[in-house]
């Protein structure tokens, strides 16, 4: 007898040993699949927000370029404005511009002594 309970113990241990590898394999499995699905939401995740940050990249762009645009045009028209107003008053501009180069002319004197 005690050769037949020699042989079932390595036998059942054995068997042990066996449900214990299949549980651990089962669990290494499970623990892969999980992670494969957690890196599978963070690369969409990243997908979607560089795509976010994309648009609002994009769309700060056109808001500078439409900024610019404005600007370029109030400049445009005060321009024309002031071309407009030293046409209509020739003799009034003239005497502006006499009386600022005069100004300007003593302070360069001023600021070379």
């Amino acid at each position: 007898m005690t050769g037949k309970n020699d042989q079932t113990m390595p036998h059942r241990a054995a068997d042990a040993i066996d449900d214990v590898m299949d549980g651990l394999k089962s669990t290494a499995h499970t623990v892969s699949e999980s992670i494969h699905e957690a890196g599978h939401t963070v690369h969409v995740a990243a997908g979607r927000t560089a795509r976010a940050v994309e648009v609002r990249f994009e769309e700060a762009g056109q808001l500078a370029l439409d900024s610019v645009k404005q600007g370029r045009a109030q400049a445009r028209a005060w321009e024309n404005r002031l071309q407009s107003c030293v046409r209509d008053n020739l003799i009034l501009s003239l005497l502006f511009a006499m009386g600022f180069g005069a100004v300007m002319g003593l302070m360069w004197n001023h600021k070379r002594k």
